[in-house]
């Protein structure tokens, strides 16, 4: 079992807000009544550093929803491979609530 399994979880009776970086000591920093946070994956694609320090906090105390916006499913280009095989990476580290980019869970997530 993921030490990810005993933080806080989505419900269908509570609201979210989109997480910036900017605002992390007002989030960390004080009771709001926020149940969740939405993040794009895309700005935690680098290996480590702040951003995922703050991403990991943010995860063992808040609902999380990973709403990725940059993989083009349907565009003129072809899937970009390398960003799918991002997004299933960071899916599988943080073990979202909600993952509403394509699909629901990780067994759905395999890049071939």
């Amino acid at each position: 079992m993921s030490p990810l399994s005993k933080r806080p979880m989505i419900t269908d009776a509570q609201a979210g807000v989109g997480f910036k970086h900017e605002h992390a000591s007002d989030v960390f920093g004080q009771d709001h009544g926020v149940a969740w946070f939405e993040v794009h994956p895309e700005n935690y694609m680098g290996e480590g550093g702040m951003p995922h320090r703050l991403l990991t906090d943010l995860r063992e105390r808040f609902g999380l929803s990973l709403h990725g916006v940059g993989l083009s499913i349907g565009g003129q280009k072809p899937l970009d491979k390398d960003h799918l095989a991002r997004l299933v990476a960071l899916n599988e580290r943080y073990e979202p609530d909600l993952f509403p980019s394509i699909w629901h869970g990780p067994a759905m997530m395999k890049v071939t």
